[in-house]
């Protein structure tokens, strides 16, 4: 995984509290924040272990 991918997703982690599996469960479901970290809806998200 892109390094900026993980670093857009780490960021509102920590501002609002979430826990890796929220996080990437997030990122799963909502293709607001698929876009908002520049994937495209075919792209898979990362496993929680990544952000740990």
């Amino acid at each position: 995984m892109p390094p900026q991918i993980l670093a857009s997703a780490v960021t509102p982690q920590a501002l609002r509290g979430l826990s890796d599996f929220e996080t990437v469960q997030e990122l799963r479901c909502d293709p607001r924040c698929k876009a908002a970290r520049g994937l495209g809806l075919p792209d898979m998200a990362f496993a929680p272990s990544l952000l740990a």
